[in-house]
């Protein structure tokens, strides 16, 4: 799944990979009718999507939504730059920020919000993940990578809770879930 400004070079890559078993699916999967109807997937890969999307959490719910229960997230994304954040668990905002500071940390104009790896792992908990196991793959190849990279591995239970927001007052509106 990609979307639409991507789709000639996705598909140029597909052939060239020699993958006639992939449907590509065009599409936003936030808002675009196309992908509301996919099925429930044993595993979803979802790398390098998180930080260009604005909903982070919306999104994560999302992602849960299009995993089977017992099934399995993938989800990698870079964080917060500035390393007095890093270990927090907040989301760093590069909106309005000078071209210049976007060059210096390596970051593209379309990206806004950038999660710290305690958010990511918190929204992934919000939104009902369990057995939720940070990945030491960018460690493996450059400390530089490992500093601003996160990656997890997270389970769909295979029975979801009635876990929610304001459920201290009797009411409980699922996260992520907002229309």
């Amino acid at each position: 799944m990609d979307l639409p400004d991507t789709e000639q070079w996705v598909r140029d890559w597909l052939e060239k990979m020699g993958s006639p078993a992939v449907e590509l699916v065009v599409g936003n999967i936030m808002y675009e009718e196309a992908c509301a109807g996919l099925a429930d997937f044993d595993v979803v890969w979802c790398t390098g999507v998180l930080y260009h999307n604005q909903e982070q959490l919306r999104m994560t719910r999302r992602l849960y939504d299009f995993v089977r229960p017992g099934g399995l997230l993938v989800m990698e994304t870079a964080t917060a730059r500035r390393r007095n954040l890093q270990d927090e668990n907040c989301v760093e905002i590069w909106h309005g920020i000078d071209k210049s500071v976007h060059r210096r940390y390596h970051v593209s104009k379309n990206i806004t919000h950038l999660p710290s790896r305690r958010a990511v792992a918190s929204w992934l908990e919000m939104v009902r993940f369990e057995d939720i196991r940070a990945s030491d793959c960018h460690w493996r190849v450059t400390r530089a990578l490992a500093a601003h990279r996160a990656a997890f591995i997270a389970r769909r239970p295979m029975k979801d809770s009635a876990r929610g927001y304001y459920s201290h007052v009797g009411l409980n509106y699922d996260i992520g879930k907002a229309r």
